[in-house]
């Protein structure tokens, strides 16, 4: 998809920051306020920008995009963590293999 956006220049030269080319400024606006919005899943944005998983982090910490992780998310990860690791220990022990301390 492609469009076409028209500004004045005294307003476009506040909205995009020197050096930067304006699609892309523009682009990088669009997807970051869609996933903001959550109407973009992480994939998503990054496939929009052209970016792997790594390079999308640093670029959402360059703007100051934080990822929604509560306190109850980390205690649900712990949780399942542990089950997990209990279930892992059981089946090795079960089978006679080298447990890790």
């Amino acid at each position: 998809m492609q469009f076409t956006v028209e500004l004045p220049d005294n307003l476009a030269a506040q909205l995009i920051p020197d050096g930067c080319d304006p699609s892309r400024a523009a682009l990088e606006d669009i997807a970051i306020e869609a996933f903001r919005a959550k109407r973009l899943s992480e994939h998503q944005l990054a496939t929009v920008l052209g970016m792997d998983r790594y390079t999308l982090d640093g670029f959402l910490k360059q703007r100051e995009v934080w990822y929604d992780y509560s306190i109850e998310d980390l205690t649900t990860e712990l949780e399942i963590g542990e089950r997990l690791w209990k279930k892992r220990q059981n089946e090795l022990s079960g089978t006679g293999q080298d447990r890790r301390p």
